[in-house]
């Protein structure tokens, strides 16, 4: 995530080099960032922080059961600043709230974005959220009034229910209601919770085994969304997002 005053990252599922080598695709190096906003402690969305913790000056955000769960991996702390899950706080420019999401983590949180110099309604703010099993009624206050929401679309429910690869057990904990979202629920919710403060709308988080970009773009199709709503599918490790107004674009990296 790039502002006027700050580089952040959102998660860091990769190793060390592979996040160096994003960066350097965007003209960044480690150095340049920041901060970095953990959802939760899963490996593929954490298992670089050891190598970013390296770098002192970047600030590290979870809330505290997450910052627990990752210092257990990491036999170490890397130097959390913690936050309170639904109250709003500070980094530089930027003004955050995490909320809770339902998935088999400690604490699993999404995450909305917004420059403190984008005062107008929707502008320049971004709502994160992947990792879930299920979309609790409750979570449209914080997706409701963005610009630009992202937003999982992991597995096509047939692709998922034939693949070879994965037993059982791991089906039914992906298929359930602390896994992940398939294209059917995440699509669903984007057509009945429809905001006409959207400007873009980013599916993320896709399986490499269960899903395609081509299947969202497809379903995509039957519905009647207005023209003025744009839709990305990130089939690459970062995801573009978005300009706030009089501001430089920013992007989320996620660790899908």
């Amino acid at each position: 995530m790039r502002t006027p005053e700050a580089n952040a990252i959102i998660d860091a599922g990769f190793s060390g080099k592979i996040i160096t080598r994003l960066l350097e695709q965007r003209g960044l190096s480690v150095s340049d960032i920041h901060a970095t906003f953990i959802t939760h402690e899963h490996n593929d969305h954490c298992s670089g922080l050891k190598g970013l913790s390296k770098s002192k000056h970047i600030a590290f955000f979870a809330n505290k059961k997450t910052a627990e769960a990752i210092n257990v991996k990491l036999d170490r702390d890397v130097g959390w600043t913690f936050f309170e899950n639904e109250c709003q706080f500070y980094f530089r420019d930027l003004e955050i709230t995490a909320f809770s999401l339902p998935h088999d983590a400690a604490d699993p949180v999404g995450y909305v974005f917004s420059l403190k110099n984008c005062r107008e309604p929707a502008q320049g703010k971004i709502c994160i959220m992947t990792d879930l099993g299920y979309v609790p009624q409750g979570l449209t206050q914080y997706t409701s009034d963005v610009d630009c929401l992202v937003i999982e679309a992991n597995h096509d429910l047939q692709l998922l229910e034939f693949d070879p690869k994965r037993p059982g057990y791991i089906k039914d904990r992906i298929r359930g209601r602390y896994g992940h979202l398939s294209n059917e629920a995440a699509l669903s919710f984007v057509s009945k919770n429809y905001s006409p403060r959207w400007k873009k709308i980013i599916f993320v988080h896709l399986s490499s085994d269960c899903n395609k970009p081509e299947i969202i773009r497809k379903m995509l199709q039957k519905y009647n969304f207005p023209d003025n709503l744009t839709f990305e599918v990130a089939d690459s490790p970062v995801t573009e997002s978005y300009q706030c107004q009089n501001s430089t674009p920013m992007a989320a990296p996620t660790g899908a």
